[in-house]
């Protein structure tokens, strides 16, 4: 009896789930901006970690890797891909919804905002709908969430039909989560950003992603440009390097914290967990983004250790 009431009790105490608060509490979207509660704008800056049916994704699922990536990194979220094909949630749904659902853990506990990423190539509205649900329902009272409900549209889908994808997901998470950021999808693999600014969802706390990489054209940038001066709140959540982010205060998060050949890849090929803050076992481009996350003022405060 004693012992029955001892995993009852560790499983209600568990149930709560320890976290730290992350850099800025509570955030909304002021305007064209990402702010505390007060409207002072801020930014949220990281890396992508990769998808999660691939053992290169799944690997940095850990707290070592949370944990260097705020202390070393100077990270203050990360971005978390659910693997929607291929062999991901939609063949192994529990096993992938588990992953997610503990990495999430691991960044309460690290004080870090983490962006769930309905990583997918096609809609799937149902299953993003009912995995959005579980998820805002889950977590929807900790202010480290946000959620992004498609990665990059395939260009079939103009903005009315994505529109439309994307309020029957917001209708899902606000029975549960009145109050987390949504990053909503944009046309064309997250370039048009500037048809979304024409004719943005009719929601609170929506901010609009971006996709960028630099061998994308100068009108990706243009197009950027242009929904930013429309007052869209646009958030870069995934680029390969470039230097063109920061006097718009925008969010961004590096594609991707794992370790391959690829020019993209943060790591070396066969880096770990272990090795996620030992500079020797970054790329170039790992390298690049790590002193570029240095280079502002994230809101942590870390030991080193």
């Amino acid at each position: 009896m004693k012992f029955l009431f001892l995993v009852i009790s560790c499983a209600a105490i568990v149930g709560a789930w320890y976290s730290q608060n992350p850099p800025y509490g509570q955030l909304k979207v002021t305007g064209k901006y990402v702010t505390k509660q007060d409207g002072t704008p801020v930014h949220l800056r990281g890396l992508s970690l990769y998808a999660s049916d691939n053992p290169q994704g799944y690997h940095f699922f850990t707290n070592e890797t949370m944990y260097k990536l705020k202390c070393y990194w100077n990270a203050n979220a990360i971005r978390v891909p659910l693997a929607v094909e291929y062999n991901g949630y939609l063949k192994n749904p529990a096993e992938e919804y588990a992953k997610i659902h503990n990495v999430i853990l691991i960044a309460l506990a690290n004080g870090l905002y983490v962006i769930v990423d309905w990583h997918a190539f096609a809609t799937h509205q149902a299953e993003a709908v009912k995995f959005f649900a579980n998820i805002s329902s889950t977590f929807g009272s900790y202010p480290h969430i946000l959620y992004e409900l498609y990665n990059e549209p395939s260009w079939d889908l103009d903005w009315a039909q994505l529109k439309s994808y994307h309020s029957a997901i917001i209708d899902a998470i606000r029975v549960n989560d009145p109050n987390n950021i949504i990053v909503a999808a944009t046309p064309r693999s997250d370039i048009d950003v500037d048809i979304a600014a024409a004719d943005p969802l009719n929601y609170t706390n929506i901010v609009y992603t971006m996709h960028y990489y630099t061998n994308m054209p100068n009108t990706s940038i243009q197009k950027a440009e242009t929904a930013i001066s429309m007052g869209l709140p646009v958030f870069i959540s995934e680029y390969g390097v470039c230097d063109a982010h920061d006097k718009n205060n925008l969010s961004y998060f590096s594609w991707a914290l794992t370790d391959c050949d690829a020019c993209l890849c943060a790591l070396v090929n066969h880096a770990n967990s272990s090795q996620v803050g030992d500079k020797t076992y970054w790329t170039e481009s790992g390298a690049y983004i790590n002193k570029k996350l240095w280079s502002t003022d994230q809101g942590l405060t870390c030991s080193v250790g």
